[in-house]
C-alpha cells in the first residue's frame, strides 16, 4: 500500500469516526513515528509530506487499527 493509500483509509477512518486523531498520533509515536500530532494534522491535510520512516509506521498503525 502507498503512502496516498494509507492517508486516504486514515483521513477516511477519521471522517467515519473510527478513530481520533489524537489517539492515532499516541499510537504513531508509540511505534517511532517522529511526527508531531500538528504536522500529522498537516500531512493529512495535504499541507505537509511524511519521512520515508514516517510513512510505514503511520502504514503499521493503520493495519493495527483495522485488525482491532
Amino acid at each position: 500500500m502507498d503512502i496516498e493509500d494509507v492517508l486516504r483509509k486514515v483521513r477516511d477512518g477519521l471522517d467515519n469516526g473510527d478513530f481520533a486523531l489524537p489517539y492515532l498520533w499516541v499510537m504513531f509515536r508509540a511505534k517511532g513515528g517522529g511526527a508531531g500530532r500538528a504536522d500529522l494534522d498537516a500531512v493529512l491535510h495535504g499541507q505537509h509530506a511524511l519521512s520515508d520512516n514516517d510513512a510505514l509506521v503511520l502504514g503499521s498503525v493503520l493495519e493495527q487499527l483495522n485488525n482491532a
